[in-house]
């Protein structure tokens, strides 16, 4: 199985870059409140169960395990410090990883799910369709996969469009660009748009696809 796709360059200027710590990271998604969002995505979009496999590309710090039956888990992240915070916290409930090279196959492959959970806004097409590549790959007959991302939309408000417009990430996308990208590799495309999943105003398309 060929290497994992890695993520574009960001923008981590200036006040971003505090953003690469990862206690900084989590307090600053406390404060809009991210674990509303991660609930929300749990229960109502990943909706996994107890011995599910999961693939979570890009977890960073993996804090959506604290909404999460006992599943097996797999996140992956590049960054050393946001994979050595979700190993300190929940070590007993996945492996985490900096690269998927040393991940047999037999190991990676048969998940039931793989998630791309704001982590698109950060790669550009190649490297997203290198991810999505790897998603049907690695998932099982009737598995699923799953991506959520900031994005623009003609009706969202002023305020949502000025925050994602200065996202650390340099590709936020359309709900009809995301669904095109993903679609090309899934038999399923189902793309909704939520404006109500953190406290202040922001927007995000949700992507879930099948390959039947």
């Amino acid at each position: 199985m060929s290497a994992q796709p890695q993520s574009s360059p960001q923008d981590t200027s200036g006040i971003r870059s505090v953003l690469s710590l990862a206690p900084v990271y989590r307090l600053a998604q406390s404060l809009i409140g991210a674990d509303r969002f991660r609930r929300v995505i749990a229960d109502e979009v990943l909706a996994v169960a107890d011995g599910d496999r999961m693939l979570d590309l890009g977890c960073g710090t993996a804090d959506i395990l604290e909404h999460l039956p006992d599943i097996d888990y797999l996140g992956f992240d590049p960054s050393d410090r946001y994979v050595d915070a979700a190993a300190a916290r929940f070590g007993h409930r996945g492996t985490f990883v900096t690269s998927l090279d040393s991940i047999p196959d037999d190991v990676l492959a048969d998940r039931s799910i793989v998630t791309a959970i704001g982590v698109f806004h950060h790669m550009d097409d190649d490297t997203v369709h290198e991810s999505l590549d790897l998603a049907t790959r690695v998932l099982r007959p009737g598995g699923r996969f799953v991506s959520v991302d900031p994005t623009f939309t003609d009706d969202q408000h002023r305020v949502a469009r000025a925050l994602i417009s200065r996202d650390r990430g340099r590709h936020v996308r359309t709900p009809a660009q995301m669904e095109a990208l993903i679609g090309a590799h899934f038999a399923s495309c189902e793309v909704s748009v939520r404006h109500d999943l953190l406290r202040t105003p922001y927007t995000h398309v949700i992507v879930q696809a099948s390959a039947t």
